[in-house]
């Protein structure tokens, strides 16, 4: 049977929060140190430079020929010109040493842009004009041939039909049409030749000019400190994210309920996630409540926020554990695998709620290994060793909690060691206990700390398990598991905290 309350619906957002939380110090410092080599290498890399020079492109003679009035010359076609093998051999006799120049084209201008980049101010404008220049040159000289080629086809075809009308002979009625024809033909040629010949001269629209030359720029273009942090960023933040998900695949600890439950072969008789604080039971109490006056006034949800979802968890454990022990004696041991896994705050909450119900309980501290019980004190009560010691009655050694009229308190004492645990007056004590109460909590130090847990078992009548999401591992919940299956009883169910 798993017991379930309102609270289990939030322990998995919970968990992830509390991993969110464990592994924010490696992200941020993931993030950082990427954020710190991205500022070192914008610092320390020596810096590019970058100028540009603008080449303004004529109409080609093909153009002028079929359309005058078109005025946008074939881009595409000159930057493909201006990529050509040539054109790099000469202009790299102009480029300075590690000077990159890229060409692109200005729709806008019908321009081509030379950019060349280098570690030099000087050197890349020159770089950058040499190349521009070296394209102004061949282009000149392409463009030089194409005139002469196209200038040849007029005048070859302007020849050809003074030919054909030669060849009419003299004017008749019948050769009218034939003449007149080929006299348009020779206009068209010649008007041509004549558009051709006014643009060679001209220059404009066949020439390309540089129309701005590169200059030295007065700053380098890159390393930008801001550009390098941004990329810096980019990659911290997908660098840390990558190796928080490895910490999480690589994460042993138990994740939920239900891997809790399947683990540990037991139900989940509750979840008490958010009231497990971990308290000194060496702390003074700077607000005059002492161990005889009362719970101190932070921690304990029970006292303090009774309305809260982790005070309605223990209301439904002390229902579900009330109705699953049938034995006429009552003691339940509170434990886990491991330290912080929450079993002091489990064990005092509960000892509470049984207490608020009525029922005369007594909470036993035996935990020698985790200082957590949730208790401010003026002075030492005297606990086991000085009743062991018979310097000191029962009575003595039971606190009184001002508010939970029905629990009394008893610790261990000062000693250190787990002899007053496993002292053979231990036994008559916890019957002497059960003789003046309904129900004795006993908060047992944990499985794989000590042994004194397992010690304890035959005056055990039921145990309940305390794991901590994202915090007990998953190897330490199944040898302890494992472990308790030897003695009896076992584990009765799993708190979650």
């Amino acid at each position: 049977m798993t017991v379930r309350n309102a609270a289990d619906s939030n322990l998995e957002f919970q968990h992830w929060l509390s991993s969110l939380t464990r592994r924010a110090p490696v992200f941020l410092a993931v993030l950082f140190a990427v954020l710190a080599v991205g500022a070192v290498t914008a610092t320390f890399r020596a810096p590019d430079y970058e100028a540009t020079a603008d080449v303004s492109i004529g109409r080609p003679p093909t153009v002028v020929l079929l359309d005058p009035t078109t005025t946008t010359p074939d881009l595409p076609a000159e930057l493909k010109a201006a990529q050509d093998a040539e054109v790099v051999q000469l202009a790299a006799t102009d480029r300075a040493p590690g000077a990159d120049v890229e060409v692109s084209i200005d729709e806008a201008s019908n321009s081509l842009l030379f950019t060349a980049t280098g570690p030099s101010a000087g050197p890349v404008a020159d770089a950058a004009n040499g190349y521009a220049r070296a394209v102004i040159q061949l282009r000149e000289a392409r463009v030089a041939d194409q005139y002469a080629s196209a200038a040849e086809d007029l005048r070859a075809a302007i020849s050809l039909v003074d030919q054909r009308l030669a060849a009419l002979g003299p004017r008749s009625p019948t050769t009218a049409a034939s003449r007149q024809s080929l006299r348009d033909q020779r206009g068209a040629y010649q008007a041509a030749l004549e558009r051709l010949e006014v643009a060679a001269v001209l220059g404009g629209p066949l020439r390309a000019q540089l129309s701005e030359p590169a200059s030295p720029p007065s700053e380098p273009s890159s390393p930008s400190l801001l550009e390098y942090l941004a990329y810096a960023l980019l990659a911290g933040l997908f660098l840390a994210a990558g190796m928080i998900a490895l910490l999480e695949f690589r994460d042993k600890s138990v994740t939920g309920s239900e891997a809790a439950r399947s683990m540990s072969g037991v139900p989940v008789l509750a979840t008490v996630s958010g009231g497990s604080r971990r308290w000194s039971k060496k702390r003074r109490s700077t607000s005059g409540i002492s161990a005889q006056d009362g719970v101190a006034a932070t921690g304990n949800v029970m006292l303090d926020d009774p309305r809260s979802t982790q005070a309605e968890s223990f209301r439904s454990l002390r229902a579900t554990l009330t109705s699953l022990m049938k034995r006429a004696s009552k003691v339940v041991q509170v434990t886990s695998a491991a330290e912080d896994d929450g079993a002091a705050a489990v064990a005092t909450n509960l000892a509470i709620a049984l207490a608020q119900s009525g029922e005369s309980t007594v909470l036993v501290d035996l935990d020698r290994h985790v200082v957590e019980l949730p208790f401010e004190q003026a002075s030492n009560p005297p606990g086991l060793d000085v009743l062991f010691s018979g310097t000191s009655s029962l009575s003595e050694s039971l606190w009184t909690v001002r508010g939970v009229a029905h629990l009394r308190v008893l610790q261990a004492g000062e000693d250190d060691s787990d002899d007053v645990l496993t002292h053979p007056a231990l036994g008559p004590t916890l019957r002497q206990l059960l003789e003046r109460s309904s129900y004795v909590v006993m908060l047992s130090p944990p499985v794989l700390s000590s042994s004194v847990t397992l010690h304890l078992a035959p005056f055990v009548d039921a145990r309940l398990l305390c794991v901590r999401p994202g915090s007990t591992l998953t190897p330490d919940l199944e040898k302890v598991s494992d472990t308790l299956t030897l003695v009896e009883p076992g584990v009765l169910g799993v708190i979650l905290t």
